[in-house]
């Protein structure tokens, strides 16, 4: 089965595509709303694929956490935004 991380500061969105991508069929290992979180998330829970807000608080951006998820784990990111 295929391990999402979902990353997005908004808690409506990350219900709502956690709710979605359950009954699709595909494990959601969890979800995070800083960079920093995407990061130890994704090195605890060794995601297969992450979905990604590009504008999140904190001093790790979207852009930033996909850089280092990338360099670090070669996880793919699809990003999503409001923007």
């Amino acid at each position: 089965m295929i391990k999402i991380m979902i990353v997005d500061d908004d808690v409506v969105i990350t219900t709502q595509l956690e709710k979605l991508l359950t009954a699709m069929g595909y494990d959601v290992v969890g979800s995070a709303s800083t960079g920093q979180e995407a990061l130890e998330l994704a090195r605890k829970s060794c995601p297969d694929i992450a979905l990604m807000d590009i504008v999140m608080p904190g001093k790790i951006d979207g852009i930033e956490a996909s850089k280092k998820l990338k360099a670090e784990m070669d996880i793919p990111i699809i990003f999503l935004t409001g923007y």
